[in-house]
């Protein structure tokens, strides 16, 4: 089963199978609150305002082949309806465990966000990428391409994150 996260106050992730609605985002991998499996493009305490009528919420288009998927996230920070947190995941099934982040607007520029992708490797222990851990590199413009075949995340700023480890600042 693969559903998307979002009700209300709760972490804005993908994951498959497994999940809580914990909202503390941590180093990855986090089996406890994420699930075995998760891309994760934004892990920050986000809130749909479903009153507001200024274009918040999760959407997604699926291409006419059904190969893509692009998923559009506009929420806002818990107690902050007036700023915009948008950002996006791409994924194209002709290229497997490949998912791209890209970020259009980041208030905070990511500063108590995670953001990367974990899974379980063939011995059937957790793994997982940390692009970024309460950092303040997730900026307007930057697209994150994750592989959770390699366990490398990249950056359009030039940043690299394996499996295992955190991206320094800068």
């Amino acid at each position: 089963m693969c559903y998307i996260k979002h009700a209300n106050h709760s972490p804005q992730f993908l994951t498959l199978y497994a999940g809580s609605d914990a909202y503390s985002s941590d180093g990855l991998p986090d089996n406890d609150q994420l699930g075995n499996y998760a891309i994760v493009p934004f892990w920050e305490d986000l809130y749909y305002y479903a009153s507001q009528n200024d274009g918040e919420g999760i959407f997604y288009q699926i291409n006419e082949a059904q190969t893509t998927v692009n998923y559009t996230f506009i929420l806002s920070a818990s107690g902050s309806n007036y700023q915009l947190w948008e950002f996006g995941v791409f994924y194209d099934s002709t290229v497997p465990g490949v998912f791209t982040y890209v970020y259009q607007q980041i208030p905070d520029s990511g500063a108590s966000a995670t953001v990367g992708v974990q899974g379980i490797d063939a011995s059937n222990n957790a793994v997982g990428t940390t692009y970024s851990n309460s950092q303040t590199d997730i900026t307007a413009g930057l697209t994150v391409v994750c592989d959770s075949n390699t366990g490398i995340c990249s950056g359009s700023n030039g940043q690299t994150a394996t499996q295992g480890s955190d991206v320094p600042l800068g």
